[in-house]
């Protein structure tokens, strides 16, 4: 087992917050003993009170990565390293930077590159950021550009 530093030129996405959702469930319990039972008696083996069914509602706080790793839209479209919050392309971009070892990449005038970076990213993956934005707000979805360093 080895591991890689890499290093990330380009556009990537940023989400934030969590998706708190509400989970209504029954539990079976004894009233003088309220400790679960799960089992099918109808009565408690400590005082042979009635077993009774008792709903409360189980929360849930769902993170970003967690949301597009369980939804099957986002199945093998974002890459996303352990230990940083955020979403690379898992395509290939207009203009992406490569550096080999021996290369040198001009970086005089950069700013149309990132605009067209930014554009092909918002309209390429439209679909995918409109279902983000609509599980955690639009303020807390964002498009950047920059470098991301990881270890992979």
């Amino acid at each position: 087992m080895s591991t890689d530093n890499s290093t990330y030129v380009g556009p990537y996405l940023q989400v934030h917050g969590t998706i708190t959702t509400s989970i209504p469930k029954v539990r079976r319990i004894c009233k003088r003993h309220p400790k679960l039972n799960n089992d099918s008696n109808k009565f408690c083996f400590e005082c042979a009170s009635k077993i009774i069914d008792e709903d409360y509602v189980e929360e849930y706080s769902i993170t970003p990565k967690q949301f597009i790793r369980k939804s099957e839209l986002f199945e093998d479209v974002f890459g996303m390293p352990d230990g940083l919050n955020v979403m690379l392309p898992n395509k290939r971009f207009p203009k992406q930077l490569d550096v080999d070892d021996d290369s040198v990449v001009d970086l005089t005038n950069v700013a149309p590159m990132i605009a067209e970076q930014l554009e092909w990213f918002k309209k390429y993956y439209s679909k995918h950021i409109l279902v983000l934005t609509e599980a955690f707000g639009a303020d807390n979805v964002e498009i950047k550009w920059g470098v991301a360093s990881y270890w992979s």
